[in-house]
């Protein structure tokens, strides 16, 4: 994440810690971006559960092998809220943690992220799946592919991160800043796994998987129009959305230029370790939260119906 990983500012005598006094010692800063990553977990979790109620009851059509899967990766964001709240209360205001606690954060981490890609490709393959392959979609057996497709994902998720994670290599900053370790150890190493390249690989997935359907589509006259974008008020909302995410995009793509471009010593200085604090303690819980954002926009439907549930629930 930090490409630099050499050039490390030793703390004076007068700090406690060794090498990351910068990170652990801004108290206040840490406090404020803490308290936004909370707020943000919490808003997104709350979203997840929503999409996670009305594909299990706010519709009366039948719970596609693509709803259950989606339910899953909303319960996968959901499981990571707690945990990794509190791991980075944990590091940052009880921090320096053991070398144990940090390889688990960070296996741990990697394994929800590994997860949530992995359920987003099942979802594409069996739209594909079911286009090109079956001849009746409705004779699959939703509920026993989502439950095997959900066990075989965590088996994999757990194995490959363990797997990889074990093995010596020059691990992110934060690693190294959660233990108060010196990065100078393994700054000889190169890093086994890039997690870019998983993120590029489902990207490139989708990208050519949803093409080959909207070539298929347009050359057998099939509509693909949803009841929720036919009216001049949803196709704005989906523009919209579609502008949400690009502008998050760029703001995602500029704080990782930022935050790789620094060396360490860099990074334990103010302001610079700010962004870092936004790396680690925004952009995983931002991204998801700017992701359902986007689902709820384009769903009028959708937005309705969760609405006048909660509405019914807590008012009336």
């Amino acid at each position: 994440m930090i490409s630099n990983i050499s050039n490390v500012t030793n703390c004076d005598g007068n700090s406690k810690y060794k090498h990351f006094c910068g990170f652990y010692e801004d108290t206040l800063s840490k406090l404020l971006f803490t308290a936004v990553s909370i707020c943000i977990h919490i808003l997104s979790g709350l979203m997840c559960y929503g999409i996670i109620w009305y594909e299990r009851f706010g519709t009366d059509h039948k719970r596609t092998l693509a709803n259950k899967i989606t339910a899953l990766i909303c319960w996968n964001g959901i499981f990571d809220i707690p945990i990794a709240t509190l791991t980075n209360i944990a590091i940052y205001f009880f921090g320096p943690l053991n070398e144990t606690h940090c390889f688990l954060s960070l296996v741990f981490r990697n394994f929800i992220k590994s997860n949530g890609l992995l359920f987003l490709n099942a979802i594409i393959i069996s739209r594909y799946i079911s286009i090109f392959w079956l001849k009746n979609p409705a004779s699959v057996d939703d509920d026993f592919w989502s439950a095997f497709i959900g066990f075989l994902t965590i088996i994999f998720s757990s194995v490959l991160n363990l797997s990889v994670y074990i093995f010596p290599q020059r691990h992110s900053v934060h690693y190294y800043a959660c233990g108060d370790m010196d990065p100078n150890v393994d700054a000889h190493r190169s890093k086994t796994m890039n997690a870019q390249l998983e993120v590029l690989i489902c990207f490139a997935l989708h990208f050519v998987i949803l093409v080959k359907i909207k070539v298929y589509k347009c050359k057998h006259g099939l509509a693909n129009v949803n009841v929720n974008d036919t009216t001049d008020k949803d196709f704005v909302t989906d523009v919209a959305g579609n502008v949400f995410l690009i502008i998050f995009a760029g703001f995602y793509s500029i704080l990782q230029i930022i935050v790789n471009s620094l060396t360490v010593s860099d990074a334990n200085a103010y302001p610079n370790y700010l962004y870092v604090y936004a790396y680690q303690l925004w952009l995983f819980g931002l991204t998801r939260f700017v992701i359902l954002t986007s689902f709820y926009v384009r769903h009028s439907s959708f937005r309705k119906k969760i609405w006048n549930e909660f509405k019914m629930q807590y008012f009336e």
